[in-house]
This record gives C-alpha cells, sequence and structure tokens, in this order.
C-alpha cells in the first residue's frame, strides 16, 4: 500500500555522503527543426494547441518538427504553465515542478541534456526528523515499523481516510500524532491532497520510476524554452470558448478568434473543472464524469531565504517535524545542502494549503517561522526573503496536479485523453496513467496527443 518513495522520505537521520553536481553540456537543437513561424499574425492554422506547458509545447514541438502548421495559444504572459522558474531572490527557485524522481530512462533526463540543463541530487534517504516536543528523533525504523503495520491489509471502499480512521482512533495521542506525520509526509505529500480525498483502492497508480532525484539549479523554465524554441506561442491569449464541429474548430479569445481543422486541449484539470472554458458542444458525458472522479491537489511552497543557515548542524537535504495540528509546515527542503544557499523550502499539501493560500504573505512567513522555533528555538532568524506560492488560486492551474477521488480509476484518466470526433484531443499530466502528476507524464501525454492528430 505504500506510495512511492513514502518509507524513504520518513527515515530521517540516515545521512548518505554529499551529493554531487552534475553538468553534462548537451548540443544545441538542430536548427533546421527551429523554424520560425511564417506568420505571427495569421488567424487560420493546421492545430492550435491551448496551453504552453510542456505537453502543449511538446505537441507543438512534434507537430512542427514534422511540417505541420501548428499555433500555440496561452493564457499567461510566460511560458511552462505548472514548470515556473523565480530568480527574484538572486537564484533560480521553481515554483512549480522541481524535480526530475528516477533519471533512469527517463525522457525528461534525455531532454535535459539535450537542453544543456545542470541537475543536482537529492535524496529522500537523507533527512532529520524533530518530534511534536521539538526534540530531535532517533526512532525512524520504529515509525516506518508502525506505519507498514498501519497500512498492511487495509480494506474496504471509499477513501484512505476512511479506511484507517478506526484504527487511528484506537492509538495514543502522541502515536496517532507520529503516524499522522508519516502519512503526511509518505502520502499527503506525494499525491497533493488528505488522505480522506485518495481513492484507497487506487491512490497509487502509476509506474515507479527508477534512478535518483535530481533538480535544476539554473531552473526548469529552461526545458520550457527548449521546447518552445522557433514555434509560434501566443502569450495573453487567454481561451474562453471552444467551437467544434464538422468544419474545424473556432477557439475564442479575449484577441479575438482562431481557427484551425483541429485543436489540443492541454489545459489544466482544475481549469477544465472550474468550467472556465466554454465548449460547443459541451463536453461528452464521458469526460463529465471523469472530471468528477479526477481530484486536483495542492502542493504549495515557501521559499525562506537567510543572512545565514541557521540550521546547518542538520547536514541532510530534508528535515521533518512532527507537527500538531498534523501536516502544518512539517517538511522543509534544505537548499543549503542542496545548493549551497542559505535557504529552506517548506511545503504544505492538500486542505492544509488550501487553508494557508488565504493568508497574506507576512502571516504565512511568521506561521513558517514559527514552526522552525519549535525546533530551533531562538536560532531562527528573520528571513531576509521569500516566495510564496498558491497554486489553488492561480486561475490558470487550479491546483498543482491531479489525483484519483474516490470512486476514481485510471479509467477516468482514458477517458479524459480520449479525442473528440477527430477534432479536439487532449493532453496533460491528468490524461496518463502511467506517469500521471508528473512532468514526464505530461511530455508523454504531449507525444502520444501529437501522434493521434497525425494519425
Amino acid at each position: 500500500m505504500l506510495t512511492r518513495r513514502a518509507f524513504a522520505k520518513l527515515l530521517g537521520g540516515l545521512v548518505l555522503p554529499a551529493c554531487g553536481r552534475r553538468a553534462k553540456p548537451a548540443p544545441a537543437r538542430d536548427a533546421s527543426v527551429a523554424i520560425e513561424p511564417p506568420d505571427a499574425g495569421r488567424t487560420k492554422v493546421d492545430v492550435i494547441v491551448i496551453g504552453a506547458g510542456i505537453a502543449g509545447l511538446t505537441v507543438a514541438r512534434t507537430l512542427v518538427d514534422r511540417g505541420v502548421d501548428t499555433l500555440v495559444v496561452e493564457g499567461r504572459d510566460r511560458l511552462g504553465g505548472r514548470v515556473h522558474t523565480d530568480r527574484s531572490l538572486g537564484i533560480p527557485l521553481d515554483l512549480g515542478a522541481s524535480w526530475i524522481h528516477g533519471v533512469t530512462d527517463n525522457p525528461i533526463t534525455a531532454l535535459a541534456e539535450r537542453a544543456g540543463m545542470r541537475t543536482v541530487k537529492t535524496s529522500y534517504d537523507s533527512g532529520t526528523l524533530y518530534g511534536a516536543d521539538g526534540k530531535r528523533r532517533m526512532d525512524e525504523y520504529a515509525l516506518e515499523d508502525q506505519l507498514e503495520k498501519l497500512l498492511d491489509d487495509v480494506e474496504g471502499a471509499g477513501s484512505l481516510g476512511d479506511a484507517l480512521e478506526r484504527r487511528l482512533r484506537k492509538l495514543s495521542p502522541a502515536r496517532r500524532l507520529d503516524l499522522q506525520y508519516a502519512l503526511h509526509a509518505g502520502i499527503e505529500l506525494e499525491y497533493a491532497a488528505s488522505i480522506d480525498e485518495l481513492s484507497l483502492e487506487e491512490y497509487d497508480e502509476g509506474l515507479e520510476d527508477e534512478g535518483g532525484d535530481v533538480v535544476f539549479p539554473d531552473g526548469y523554465d529552461v526545458l520550457a524554452t527548449s521546447l518552445a524554441r522557433g514555434l509560434d506561442v501566443r502569450l495573453g491569449h487567454e481561451v474562453t470558448r471552444i467551437v467544434h464541429g464538422t468544419d474545424g474548430v473556432r477557439i475564442v479569445t479575449a484577441h479575438g478568434q482562431l481557427t484551425a481543422d483541429r485543436a489540443v486541449i492541454t489545459i489544466p484539470l482544475g481549469v477544465l473543472q472550474a468550467g472556465r472554458i466554454a465548449f460547443d458542444p459541451v463536453l461528452p458525458a464521458g469526460k463529465l464524469f471523469a472530471l468528477d472522479h479526477l481530484g486536483m491537489g495542492v502542493l504549495d511552497k515557501c521559499y525562506l531565504r537567510f543572512d545565514d543557515a541557521f540550521w546547518r548542524d542538520d547536514d541532510t537535504d530534508w528535515i521533518g517535524r512532527v507537527s500538531d495540528p498534523p501536516g502544518q509546515w512539517a517538511e522543509y527542503l534544505n537548499l543549503q545542502r542542496v545548493l549551497g544557499q542559505p535557504l529552506l523550502l517548506a511545503f504544505n499539501a492538500g486542505p492544509v494549503a488550501r487553508a494557508i493560500e488565504p493568508l497574506d504573505d507576512p502571516r504565512t512567513i511568521e506561521a513558517a517561522l514559527a514552526a522552525l522555533r519549535t525546533c530551533y528555538g531562538d536560532r531562527v532568524t528573520a528571513p531576509t526573503g521569500a516566495l510564496i506560492t498558491r497554486w489553488a488560486a492561480d486561475p490558470f492551474a487550479r491546483g498543482a496536479y491531479s489525483f484519483l477521488r474516490p470512486g476514481g480509476s485510471p479509467r477516468d484518466r482514458e477517458a479524459l485523453a480520449t479525442a473528440i470526433d477527430g477534432r479536439l484531443f487532449f493532453a496533460g499530466e491528468a490524461t496518463v496513467t502511467d506517469h500521471p502528476a508528473t512532468v514526464r507524464g505530461a511530455h508523454e501525454s504531449g507525444l502520444r496527443a501529437a501522434a493521434e492528430v497525425l494519425a
């Protein structure tokens, strides 16, 4: 029942040798495929791709490289979608996707190498854990065993939380807090949703990638820029209506109308669920059913930059804390160790993240610092800068990535991916079953959708 990387994330205190940096220069993209759009002002093309995230850029890159006249429209004023790098604190910091989880035989690894992107390894085995009392914990293996027993032979229907509720109620308050932390670190932060929101039978869907994990010290957006080279991308073109029929597709934006023979829709699941785009005719019942059974998770980040790394004694990648209430400011990534910068990155997920999002920046920062003080006391200093994400409130995302609700199954992802009348095609991380909720999944969905269009 345990999720990918779940136990590894829980084992604080297992300090591995320092993770090395790897920089492998890559050849520039062949200029023959980086064509310039023939007419950046045209309104009629063969294919319109809606969304300039990794899925949409992959579709467009594939079609253009095969000579298909393709236009990309994007509501934001930037490329990348949920790949978003911010440099306002003097270092590239990824507000959305950060990792390649499992570099072995991963197509994102190959794309990153082609783009000349440097990587830095991280490890879930490199962690420090603090208890609810603020003291360093040394019983990580016991916590692992307890979680394994809790999840052993869990049965029933509905949510994972429903299945575990009776077992958790029987525990002492202290042991219940421990296991709630373990569930949060191992499952809720993984799927950007609470155990009460996750399908018991299907939450741990998809294939497990092999190999280590890496981040990009120069920013994940380098990948998006590389894919977009030479494409006709219209930024600031939010789509409000899609009309499709036997004569083609008409796209309505704030800047006017565009027409094409076909369109590929790569907007995030949360935006589809919010009904921000009107479809004429309406989406088929199978897709509406799928939208009801897929959930859009929230995983928010809070970067804190300091003058000095007051936590440097904890020379591990991850710093965890058993929090009360559970799941609040429970995990920090130590960027002093990973990037050599005095930065901590805090994560919040699911309902906890949604509850924190309405807070303004000062209150959010103070909450993160208050959690750190339970571990480090008056060693905690005022940050010199901060970056805070609010993915649920983002109108072009409405969340971080998808998960399966109770009653949902991978068949719902397949239904969401199914083309309509050979005119509308769908891509994005929510439409794949092997690697959902990942950049790899978004990329592979773009390849699949492009192949469908070409066929």
